[in-house]
């Protein structure tokens, strides 16, 4: 059976990020799936304290800690996120953040805390409030390929939706359509 991560980086309950990851969730039935709804979970970004170089995982303690080897049995990851001044939210960053554990342990320690060999797909979704500009997703575009990269995860496509302030997510019909294209080619 495929395992699946789904990642709800709002801080907004029964937002347009909800709402997708919900409908994504019912997509997927069938697989083994971990949802990160980040805004329910506890947890600190990365203090920089160095032990993630000298060691295998992190030091802190707390939700996060069993993610590395989430990520490693997982087939499929889909971060669903909002756009905040063309960014990443802070507890999605503050998640990525702590993937210097599986960095370090790829090339410093050279002892990966996830399997390099296995192949994983996946995509995202960032969903923005106002009408889209140039550079509204590109920030989090950024951080996110770099998260991808990390978790050795082909990030197959970055799904951008604008102007929700004006019409949700969920009631875009071109959104929602790329959304199952996706999901058939990685399920």
């Amino acid at each position: 059976m495929k395992k699946a991560v789904i990642i709800n980086a709002s801080p907004r309950k029964n937002g347009n990020s909800s709402q997708i990851s919900e409908y994504i969730i019912k997509k997927l039935e069938g697989m083994d799936i971990t949802y990160f709804n980040l805004r329910e979970m506890e947890f600190t970004g990365c203090i920089d304290c160095g032990y993630c170089s000298k060691n295998r995982g992190c030091v802190i303690k707390d939700e996060l800690q069993n993610m590395y080897s989430i990520f490693d049995e997982s087939d499929i990851t889909i971060t669903i996120t909002p756009i905040y001044f063309d960014g990443t939210p802070w507890k999605l960053k503050a998640m990525i953040d702590r993937m210097q554990a599986i960095y370090n342990s790829k090339y410093t320690l050279k002892d990966s805390l996830i399997d390099r060999s296995k192949k994983r797909r996946g995509f995202a979704v960032s969903i923005a409030g106002g009408p889209e500009y140039e550079t509204q997703f590109q920030g989090n575009k950024n951080v996110l390929e770099f998260m991808y990269k990390s978790i050795n995860t082909e990030l197959i496509e970055h799904i951008n939706v604008s102007d929700t302030d004006h019409v949700p997510a969920y009631e875009n019909k071109k959104a929602m359509a790329e959304i199952d294209m996706l999901i058939d080619r990685i399920y």
